[in-house]
């Protein structure tokens, strides 16, 4: 029998079952009904919790700042009281330079 004797259909059919896929890859009819509305809930939750994420972050930020805040604050306190320290030296050492 030569094969171009033979309906296409049939060709097509016994060719295209050696490269088929697995039945188990291809979505079912019933789950393309309920498989947005899974992504849906999934997505929501998603935002959820990319929210709170996105609000730590920004809680993390503020302490962040906080804390270098206080760190310039400290520094600046510390860099006064050695400014008055020096002067308070120098005073005590030209008095008695002068005496």
């Amino acid at each position: 029998m030569n094969p171009a004797d033979l309906p296409r259909a049939a060709t097509v059919r016994t060719t295209s079952n050696a490269r088929q896929e697995p039945m188990s890859t291809q979505p079912a009819p019933a789950e393309t009904h309920s498989t947005p509305i899974l992504d849906r809930n999934r997505d929501m939750y998603l935002l959820h919790e990319a929210l709170a994420r996105a609000q730590m972050d920004e809680r993390h930020r503020e302490a962040e700042l906080h804390r270098r805040a206080v760190h310039v604050r400290a520094a600046r306190k510390m860099k006064r009281r050695a400014e008055v320290a020096s002067l308070r030296a120098r005073r005590a050492l030209a008095l008695a330079v002068m005496q």
